[in-house]
């Protein structure tokens, strides 16, 4: 177990080391994918920085190209203004002209007319008409020159505005290049915080699924550590007051794992009144075959439970007490286990299971087998005769009691080399006719043939049944009890074995359709002749307190129908019934406690719910009735 513990656990350090090596190489990876892309949005970043800065170069040259032409501009309407003076000039200098010629056209006609006199003033005016031609011939080559001014500026314009047009162009390009590389640096960003996002689930995710393969290691090596436990111990914890207002508590136990299975829980079920309360102890499993053992304080009771037909067995009754404590021990002992393996990888047409049988139960069985083949005479001493026949003439009395009908049960024992006998004692009679004569009967598995001597005291009674199921057999009307009370208000009673066999039969099914092709029957029949010891089978102690027996209402006849076994059920495949009390019997040779192995077959109850159990051996301890 250690080996595998160890193993187990390098496992799953090398699984965590290979595990840390992935991660870091991915890490690394991420971290180097990371770099590059940082380093490319870094180049594409100081290329965009210097395309800005030329584009802001060249906005500033646009500026000042700009403002020069604002400057040419303002010439340019200054050249206009000159312009329209000159023009203004010009129209001036020719209206004047106008004028002038006019006056001089109406001198020369003077002229013309005064004839010589006026040359002189002709000429005079010839010459000042000339001297004004120049001036406008000045005018109009200035008026040339400011024309050609005015086309130059005007091509400036045009050079201006298609260079502003350039620029416009080119800052929308820039504007357009830096808005580019801010949602470039966005879906960088983007993208960085997504991988950050997405490395950070895939951490998350893979620490998750680390926590949970060590939770299954753990699970898994507390389940192996565990499969070894046989015996658990459980301190049931009582609410008094919610059991009083209710009459009725159903207590659960924490799951836990056992002798290989996994998910088993115990119920603890109260249900009565302030002075009697029924106690039932129940165990939940998932799946198997379980041979088990249920304790409650001094009362025990056996278990044949398939828990693939039912999830719980237990029984309704365990014990009955008169008062209640606020923690109850239940004590769970594992004998056998049959149960298939479930985390297994094999193919679906292979099913694996595991089987646990305890080496001290089974030499256990072989000795007691043993040492019942010399037993023929079975004797049973029952105590408090007095009491107990009062307790159950008082419960009779009540209406509706039905403890008065319920038998007294002897320890389970083995005589003539088989197991699972019982005694009963009905103190008040079977059936009762009301001549408080005691019932006797005895209880064999099925397929068993007795012939037997009962007595109890120095009554005899002579009887021969073929047990076809698992039954109690007797006289109803046996003798009147209280006549064979000895001096210490005890009875002794019992049987004497005169003929004992067992029959087994196996058949063999064969062809298409099931049809049986061989059948085989082996009688058990062990020789009484050589029978020399007796078994003594003494009632535990009822302790100071004296306690009421169950009773059975006298409406209703006893049934026996708990303890039949089912239809399909074939000779000697139900286990036999160990019930408790045997740690308290005095036997030569010493009784042991049998639990059979479980059956392939369907499994039984073993555990006799129904029927009341001997008194402990520790009543005041546990105020057991």
């Amino acid at each position: 177990m250690s080996e595998e513990v160890s193993e187990l656990r390098a496992g799953m350090s090398a699984m965590r080391g290979e595990w840390e090596r992935t991660v870091q190489e991915k890490l690394q990876t991420l971290d180097q994918a990371f770099a590059e892309r940082f380093a490319a949005l870094e180049s594409r970043m100081s290329a965009c920085l210097e395309a800005s800065e030329q584009a802001a170069k060249e906005k500033e040259e646009s500026q000042a190209a700009a403002r020069q032409a604002e400057t040419l501009q303002q010439a340019l309407q200054r050249a206009r203004g000159f312009e329209e003076e000159l023009r203004a000039e010009l129209q001036r200098l020719d209206e004047a002209a106008r004028v002038a010629a006019q006056a001089a056209q109406a001198e020369r006609q003077q002229h013309a007319e005064i004839a010589q006199p006026w040359k002189a003033s002709e000429e005079r005016q010839d010459s000042l008409l000339a001297q004004q031609s120049a001036e406008l011939a000045a005018t109009l080559e200035r008026l040339v020159g400011v024309e050609a001014l005015v086309a130059e500026m005007r091509s400036k314009e045009d050079r201006e505005a298609k260079l502003e047009e350039r620029l416009t162009t080119r800052v929308e390009a820039v504007e357009a290049l830096l808005s580019g590389s801010r949602s470039g640096e966005q879906a960088v960003q983007e993208q960085l915080m997504t991988l950050e996002r997405r490395l950070e689930e895939r951490h998350q995710q893979s620490v998750k699924e680390l926590q949970k393969l060590e939770g299954e290691c753990k699970e898994e090596l507390a389940f192996a550590t565990c499969s070894w436990a046989r015996v658990v111990n459980w301190q049931a914890e009582v609410d008094l007051a919610k059991l009083q207002k209710d009459g009725k508590l159903d207590i659960a136990s924490p799951s836990f794992s056992a002798a290989g299975l996994q998910k088993l829980q115990l119920h603890l079920r109260l249900q009565g009144r302030e002075s009697r309360w029924t106690v039932g102890v129940f165990l939940q499993a998932p799946r198997g075959q379980v041979s088990f053992r249920l304790h409650l304080g001094a009362k025990t009771m056996s278990f044949a439970a398939e828990f693939d037909e039912a999830p719980e067995w237990g029984s309704q009754r365990l014990a009955v007490l008169d008062s209640i404590d606020r923690t109850m021990n239940v004590r769970l002992e594992i004998l056998d286990i049959t149960a298939p393996l479930t985390k297994v990888d094999y193919p679906p047409c292979l099913t694996a299971s595991v089987k646990f049988a305890d080496a001290v139960q089974a030499a256990a069985r072989e000795a007691t087998a043993v040492r019942s083949l010399m037993v023929k005479r079975i004797e049973w001493r029952v105590g408090r005769i007095s009491e107990r026949v009062a307790a159950a003439r008082a419960a009779a009395n009540e209406l509706g009691a039905e403890e008065a009908w319920e038998p007294i049960v002897s320890p389970p024992f083995a005589a003539g080399g088989f197991e699972g006998l019982q005694l009963h004692l009905y103190p008040l009679g079977y059936r009762a006719k009301g001549e408080e004569t005691c019932g006797f009967f005895l209880l064999c598995p099925k397929g068993m043939y007795v012939k037997c001597k009962a007595f109890v005291g120095d009554a005899v009674r002579n009887w021969d049944h073929h047990y076809a199921d698992r039954e109690p057999y007797g006289r109803g009307n046996f003798c009147r009890l209280q006549d064979k009370v000895e001096a210490d208000d005890s009875v002794l009673c019992g049987v004497e074995l005169q003929e004992i066999r067992m029959e087994h039969t196996t058949q063999v099914r064969g062809g298409p359709f099931g049809s049986i092709a061989d059948q085989m029957k082996v009688v058990n029949h062990p020789s009484v002749g050589s029978m020399e010891l007796v078994r003594e089978l003494k009632d535990a102690a009822y302790g100071k307190d004296p306690a009421k027996p169950r009773a059975r209402s006298r409406k209703t006849p006893h049934q026996y129908t708990h303890l039949a076994p089912a239809m399909d059920e074939r000779p000697a495949e139900r286990p036999m019934v160990p019930l408790p009390g045997m740690a308290a019997s005095k036997s030569v040779p010493l009784l042991l406690p049998h639990v059979a192995s479980g059956s392939p077959q369907k499994a039984h109850l073993e555990s006799m719910a129904g029927l009341p159990i001997s008194p402990s051996k520790y009543p005041e301890k546990s105020s057991w009735r």
